[in-house]
């Protein structure tokens, strides 16, 4: 139970009561003692009186406090007290009924002015009408204890729920409004004014390279069908996401030069292709789309690119597009290079090299794929990574077959075992773990029962892997 604080003493009281005597005109300056029946009922009734006389404002104050008060218990009481549960201390209500008590009452007397004053405030207490539940201003502790009692339910709400992205569907064709393409076309039509420049710098044994914002594949395709039309060209397509500097240097050596293989040293490559160049008077036109690729960012294929260009009678036009691309070459390559860097800003819609880009907007996974391959591989030990080296050696020299089922596991163990790379059968099952864990190796059963391990990574990607970490 919580009561009022006593703001007032005993000794407080009997004061009160004793300059409210005072100022009445018929109590008299009499020793205190027991009074008698008349005299109990004519105190009664003076007390009454001054009951009546009491001031309204005292009235309306005292009943502001006491409706302050029973709000703040309700409050506190952590939304289950009542109107019944409140019980009032002595000292709150004195300055209400200080005068309804004598000096020379005794204490059956106190006791009778105790219940009329409990009945009073009861019934003020009744008036006030009780707030709502809306009302009450929840505390954060009383708020979890109001719910610690109720069962905790756990959400269904899980990732299987979410609305996956369809992989079959494409970006539709951009829309671009017939005033936009009147000025684009004006502006491409600017830059064939410079066709001529172009040609001349190359005779000069320079190289070009565009730059600029929107797509300039168009703009080099006009290029060739209007001042390359004699000569042989190789055109490379920087941005697909499977090419490989092996597939450039053959194009350039078996379609153009027509020799039957590509040495494997890339200097005897680089000297190949002068001599037999030199031999036959021939101009050779290199047009690289986006030398800036996802597939043409290493080092190897950027050194490769700059030896070629470095040949007197090769002319290599490339284009690039990102912001960082120069950041590919130091000074050696550069001098290779020997670019003149021209501006072409298009602004046209990269349609044909975003069709191959490994993004979640069109749901390719080639890149994705050599991207935690390489990852994987580089958290490996040695034994593991010479494992996986003869699961894809053995997946590209026999790939061609027509029934290729994969490594079988114990043509694994037996090349493992020679060279001293596992120990026993369990060994190389721990090694094979993590691939199989990431899904880079699957475990294929015949009709025999025996177990072959494959790959499910397409052959140009593996070649391009063992390219890198080569």
């Amino acid at each position: 139970m919580f009561k009022f604080k006593s703001r007032h003493t005993k000794h407080d009281l009997q004061n009160k009561v004793k300059s409210a005597i005072s100022n009445s005109p018929k109590v008299s300056e009499t020793p205190i003692k027991t009074p008698r029946k008349g005299q109990l009922a004519l105190l009664q009734s003076s007390s009454t009186k001054v009951c009546e006389s009491t001031p309204k404002h005292v009235k309306d104050m005292m009943r502001k406090r006491i409706i302050r008060q029973v709000d703040s218990d309700s409050n506190d009481s952590d939304f289950s007290g009542s109107s019944s549960d409140f019980v009032p201390d002595e000292s709150d209500n004195e300055d209400a009924a200080s005068s309804s008590s004598s000096p020379s009452a005794s204490e059956e007397d106190e006791q009778d002015v105790q219940s009329k004053k409990q009945t009073k405030v009861n019934k003020c207490k009744e008036t006030i009408s009780r707030p709502k539940d809306s009302e009450y201003i929840v505390t954060p502790d009383n708020y979890f204890l109001m719910h610690s009692s109720k069962k905790i339910a756990t959400s269904d709400h899980t990732l299987a729920r979410l609305k996956n992205l369809n992989i079959d569907d494409s970006m539709g064709d951009i829309e671009i409004s017939d005033e936009h393409k009147s000025r684009i076309l004006e502006l491409t039509q600017s830059y064939e004014q410079l066709f001529n420049r172009w040609l001349y710098t190359l005779s000069e044994n320079f190289n070009l390279i565009l730059y600029g914002v929107g797509s300039k594949r168009m703009l080099l395709q006009k290029f060739q069908m209007q001042k390359l039309q004699d000569f042989p060209c190789v055109v490379v397509n920087g941005f697909f996401p499977s090419l490989t500097i092996k597939t450039i240097l053959e194009s350039i050596v078996v379609d153009v030069l027509e020799n039957s293989h590509v040495p494997s040293n890339l200097g005897d490559v680089v000297s190949l292709i002068d001599t037999q160049l030199r031999d036959c008077g021939m101009h050779l036109f290199l047009i690289i789309h986006n030398i800036d690729g996802t597939m043409l960012r290493n080092s190897k294929a950027q050194s490769a690119l700059a030896s070629i260009s470095q040949i007197e009678n090769v002319h290599t036009i490339a284009t690039m597009d990102h912001i960082n691309a120069p950041l590919l070459w130091d000074h050696s390559k550069l001098s290779k290079f020997k670019f003149t860097w021209w501006d072409v800003t298009t602004f046209m819609p990269y349609t044909e090299e975003t069709s191959f880009e490994n993004s979640i907007m069109t749901q390719r996974s080639g890149a994705l794929q050599l991207s935690s391959l390489r990852s994987v591989y580089q958290s490996l030990t040695s034994n593991a990574k010479g494992i996986f080296n003869i699961i894809i050696n053995f997946q590209l020299e026999n790939q061609k077959l027509a029934h290729y089922q994969g490594l079988p596991f114990k043509d694994l163990y037996s090349k493992c075992r020679e060279q001293f790379l596992v120990s026993s059968d369990l060994a190389l099952r721990a090694q094979l773990t993590e691939f199989l864990d990431h899904k880079l190796v699957k475990i294929k059963r015949t009709y025999d029962g025996s177990e072959n391990l494959i790959i499910p990574i397409e052959t140009i990607l593996l070649q391009q892997f063992l390219e890198q970490e080569s």
